[in-house]
C-alpha cells in the first residue's frame, strides 16, 4: 500500500511538471505562421536626424523587405520631408534591410528581423494580416571637415614577463624590442602554457598602463553608420590601466576579459 501511494505521488508530481513545461512553451500563432510564409502589412515610420538630433531633409531612404519565407525581396525608396520624416506601409514576411543616404553624410544601414525565438513577442506583434507599426528615429551622421587618419597595424610579438614601452607614433615597441623612441604606453604580458601543447588549459594576461597624463576610454561602435566612432575624444573620464586575460582548465574557459568586437578604445597620450 505504501509503495502504491508513493507511485501515485511520483506520477502526480511528474504530471504537474510536464503540464507546467507544456504551458510555458509558446507556439507561433496562425497569424504569425501566415505572415512568415506570405508576409503581412507593416506601417514603417522613420524620422531621420543628424548627430545632434536635427531633422535631415531630402535624405534618401531605401528599404528591401522579404516577401515569402525570407527568400524573395521587394524594394522601395523615397525622400524625407522637411521634418526628416519618411513613411510607407508595405508587405513584409521577416527581414527588412534599410539604407539612408545623403550627400555630406555617412550612410546609415539597419537590418531588422520581425521574427525571433521569442514566439510570445512575435505573436503579440502580428494580428490578422498586420504587423505592429515600426517607428524609429534614425541617426544620419554628418561629415565634419574629414581629415586623413594615420592607420598603424601589424602582428606584434609580446615580450613576456617584462614591462615594454610602445610608441604610438612609430607603431612599434621601444628599443631594444622595436624601433620606437618614446613610450606612450607600458605593456606587461605574462602567460602560463601547459606542458601538453594540445591542451586548452592556459592562463595569460596583458596589462596596459598609460603615461601620467594619459589613459583609455572604451566606447561602443556606432555599427549602424559608416562612421563608427565618436567625432571627438572626451576631455575626461579616462582610465589609466587596462587588464585583459584568460584563465582556463582542461575542460573550459573559467575567466575571460577582452575588448568586445563591438567596442573600440580612445587613447590619450
Amino acid at each position: 500500500m505504501r509503495g502504491n501511494v508513493l507511485n501515485l505521488l511520483l506520477l502526480a508530481t511528474f504530471f504537474c511538471i510536464t503540464s507546467t513545461s507544456a504551458s510555458e512553451r509558446v507556439s507561433l500563432s496562425v497569424d504569425a505562421r501566415r505572415a512568415f510564409a506570405k508576409g503581412a502589412i507593416i506601417d514603417i515610420s522613420f524620422r531621420i536626424v543628424n548627430s545632434i538630433g536635427k531633422p535631415v531633409e531630402d535624405a534618401q531612404v531605401k528599404i528591401a523587405l522579404s516577401q515569402e519565407a525570407s527568400e524573395k525581396f521587394k524594394s522601395y525608396s523615397g525622400m524625407t520631408d522637411t521634418n526628416g520624416n519618411w513613411r510607407i506601409a508595405v508587405n513584409c514576411s521577416n527581414i527588412a534591410n534599410v539604407r539612408v543616404m545623403k550627400e555630406g553624410y555617412y550612410e546609415t544601414r539597419i537590418k531588422r528581423h520581425l521574427f525571433s525565438l521569442d514566439y510570445a513577442d512575435v505573436n503579440s506583434r502580428i494580428k490578422g494580416k498586420q504587423w505592429s507599426p515600426w517607428e524609429q528615429t534614425v541617426v544620419l551622421k554628418e561629415k565634419r571637415a574629414p581629415v586623413p587618419l594615420a592607420c598603424i597595424g601589424g602582428d606584434f610579438v609580446f615580450p613576456s614577463d617584462t614591462v615594454v614601452g610602445f610608441d604610438l607614433v612609430k607603431g612599434d615597441w621601444v628599443t631594444p624590442f622595436g624601433t620606437g623612441k618614446l613610450s606612450d604606453l607600458a605593456v606587461f604580458y605574462t602567460a602560463m602554457n601547459p606542458a601538453n601543447r594540445f591542451s586548452i588549459a592556459m592562463t595569460n594576461q596583458i596589462r596596459i598602463v598609460a603615461s601620467t597624463n594619459g589613459g583609455f576610454i572604451p566606447k561602443t561602435k556606432d555599427t549602424f553608420s559608416q562612421f563608427l566612432s565618436a567625432y571627438e575624444a572626451p576631455e575626461d573620464g579616462y582610465m589609466q590601466e587596462l587588464v585583459y586575460g584568460r584563465k582556463s582548465n582542461e575542460e573550459r574557459i573559467l575567466e575571460r576579459t577582452s575588448l568586445a568586437e563591438s567596442d573600440y578604445l580612445i587613447f590619450k597620450a
